[in-house]
């Protein structure tokens, strides 16, 4: 009797511990299905989150890229205004500096007894911070371009003093043309033939201009 009763709690015990066993199992597949589920929708979120941010940086992008056209052309409107208002002056170099001096009136005299030029200018006026030695350029502004070129064409006349007027050029075009001349005179001591024709320099008959600050040839 006493046997009987203990297979009795044993078959029991066994049967309550598999209802146990299988509602522990039960539960961890419902855990690992709402993880799942959950993944899921985070992953969903994620991409989705991923999708707008990407959205917006291509749009940044697209605003930066055309941020940038538009800086570039400003950029190329400033440097065709700023030559415009450049082609009607020169630069006078090797006047000697004074303090009070009357740089509009000595300019008139200087193109005047050097170069036959009677046409007053517009106004001239020193360029840069004084030197302790030395003088400063005169930028001279004419009135018409027209008049600035006949008397560019005049500067000849200043061979054998030490006075030179020059086109007034940007810092760019400086730099350029420093580029260019290095080039000429490396070109010169090898013997070729050298010359500028209509703001190119052409070396045996090859035209050249500066990109990036490097010499390059140039289509005829």
């Amino acid at each position: 009797m006493a046997g009987s009763t203990r297979n009795a709690k044993n078959k029991n015990s066994g049967s309550e511990g598999e209802e146990q066993t299988s509602a522990i199992l039960t539960a961890l597949e419902n855990i690992r299905k709402e993880l799942k589920l959950e993944i899921h929708d985070s992953k969903t979120s994620i991409m989705q989150q991923l999708g707008s941010i990407q959205t917006k940086v291509d749009q940044l992008e697209a605003e930066n890229t055309q941020m940038k056209k538009e800086v570039q052309e400003c950029q190329k409107t400033l440097e065709y205004w700023e030559k415009r208002m450049r082609m009607k002056n020169l630069v006078l170099t090797g006047v000697e500096e004074a303090a009070g001096e009357n740089t509009i009136n000595m300019t008139n005299e200087i193109l005047q007894s050097h170069l036959g030029v009677a046409e007053k200018i517009e106004t001239a006026f020193r360029i840069g911070r004084p030197k302790p030695q030395g003088s400063r350029p005169i930028k001279v502004i004419f009135f018409t371009t027209e008049t600035r070129n006949r008397v560019l064409k005049e500067a000849k006349k200043l061979k054998g003093t030490k006075i030179y007027l020059n086109p007034d050029l940007s810092l760019d075009e400086l730099k350029k043309n420093e580029v260019l001349r290095k080039f000429k005179r490396e070109a010169e001591q090898e013997g070729k033939m050298t010359y500028y024709r209509k703001g190119k320099l052409y070396i045996d008959d090859q035209p050249y201009g500066v990109e990036g600050g490097k010499v390059v040839p140039l289509g005829y």
